[in-house]
């Protein structure tokens, strides 16, 4: 079984189970936390940490529905690497709106003005018949 990201088609028995879009993730006495939506621009100019859970795709067509070329000042792979140069003030981040349960006290999410949302589809393989596991998990959802 997998998760995949806004597949298209969903494949035959994919299940969607979860729909959230891109926010920024600001340190909660950050000067932006207040506003009530943030552009590229406003988070460029703190530093743009790129990276961690696999949503560099989705940061990617931020940039290019923008009509600006991806840049970031750092990439890293973990959120949790991600999340600790937020809070010692070492940029800012876009991460998907359900990574909110995973944000720290200190930091909070933004939405963004240029809304991207994502679905996230739970599937089998492709290629060949399901294992029963596979088939009972999507089941349950």
């Amino acid at each position: 079984a997998a998760v995949l990201v806004d597949p298209t088609p969903v494949p035959p028995g994919g299940v969607v189970v979860a729909q959230d879009e891109m926010a920024a993730v600001v340190r909660r006495d950050h000067p932006l936390a207040d506003l009530p939506a943030l552009t590229l621009d406003d988070l460029h100019e703190d530093g743009l940490v790129a990276g961690g859970g696999g949503c560099e795709h989705q940061i990617q067509r931020l940039h290019e529905l923008d009509g600006q070329p991806f840049r970031y000042a750092h990439r890293v792979r973990e959120m949790s690497t991600m999340f600790g140069m937020i809070e010692r003030g070492e940029g800012v981040s876009i991460v998907p709106t359900l990574g909110r349960v995973m944000l720290p006290p200190d930091l909070v999410m933004v939405p963004m003005v240029r809304r991207l949302s994502r679905t996230l589809v739970l599937s089998g393989p492709t290629s060949r018949e399901w294992h029963p596991l596979a088939r009972a998990l999507v089941d349950a959802v």
